[in-house]
């Protein structure tokens, strides 16, 4: 605890102001996660009353909310760094958050799930599947999406309007 205070110290001595906690945004945050988890438990057990229901089914705005949220927290942290060359930084710093455990994911939901057909790989899974999805092209074969990672439709480049399993 005394050495990152140091840091955020010798930070500011040098003119950069260390990047602070928003808690604006953190409220936001929180209120992103409630509306997701939200709307996975109405879809998993209605209440049967309508309204409930339908408050419950607004909850999809929170994944839109997050990730506004999270372009807001990027941004606010590119603007603090002091460093040259920070567009490249700032990239392979995002590539290399989420490209390894994307990748330990595919293996780990192959083995898991199997490559038969599913809900989101109606003809099974095969190695155009797994490639395009680790290359992270994904998103413009339509049967890739969601196929071998559930979930990774908010990670690929999509070129269409709903991507599959997206609530709208």
């Amino acid at each position: 605890m005394q050495g990152q205070a140091r840091l955020a110290a010798e930070r500011t001595e040098q003119g950069a102001t260390p990047f602070g906690r928003s808690h604006t945004l953190d409220v936001l945050r929180g209120l992103a996660i409630v509306g997701v988890m939200a709307i996975h438990v109405s879809q998993s057990f209605p209440s049967k009353i309508h309204a409930v229901d339908f408050a419950f089914m607004c909850g999809w705005t929170g994944v839109n909310v997050f990730y506004f949220v999270s372009a807001m927290t990027m941004c606010l942290m590119w603007t603090q760094r002091t460093e040259t060359d920070p567009t490249r930084k700032f990239y392979i710093r995002r590539f290399l958050r989420i490209a390894p455990l994307f990748w330990l994911a595919i293996p780990v939901y192959l083995v898991v799930n199997g490559t038969g057909p599913s809900y989101n790989a109606p003809n099974g899974i095969g190695p155009l599947q797994v490639i395009l999805t680790a290359t992270f092209l994904h998103g413009f074969w339509p049967d890739s999406v969601n196929s071998v990672v559930p979930g990774d439709w908010s990670i690929a480049p999509w070129v269409g309007q709903n991507p599959p399993g997206m609530v709208t």
